[in-house]
């Protein structure tokens, strides 16, 4: 899923907890 993903964009340790903003970067990036 789109958690995947995320982990590589969020510099954050937490992946699990992904802020509201990584959200919108992952549809800026697509």
């Amino acid at each position: 899923m789109a958690t995947s993903r995320s982990s590589g964009l969020i510099p954050f340790p937490r992946k699990e907890r992904t802020p509201p903003l990584d959200f919108t970067a992952e549809q800026f990036h697509r």
